[in-house]
């Protein structure tokens, strides 16, 4: 099965990834939060280089399975999360 989706994967595919990765990092699968954790450094410097529907997955995975400097990063990002303002969907006039 693996982190990346399949082309034209089924949506119950996706979730059951989902899910597996999530058990694998909650059992504390060796590879599984090495590879959590590889991803997770990336996307601290590149917040595109994990799509949205799978950055929950990733940070929980990386949430239970971290050491103190991974943790201080966790909690940075959640802070700028929480900061940024919300886009109203409304546009300034010229």
């Amino acid at each position: 099965m693996g982190w990346d989706p399949k082309p034209n994967e089924a949506p119950d595919v996706e979730q059951l990834r989902h899910t597996v990765l999530a058990d694998l990092g909650t059992w504390r699968d060796a590879s599984t939060i090495a590879e959590a954790k590889k991803r997770f450094a990336r996307f601290v410097t590149d917040r595109g280089s994990v799509p949205p529907d799978e950055q929950s997955t990733l940070l929980s995975i990386v949430a239970i399975n971290a050491d103190g400097p991974t943790s201080v990063s966790c909690t940075r990002l959640r802070s700028r999360r929480r900061t940024r303002p919300k886009y109203s969907g409304i546009t300034p006039r010229s």
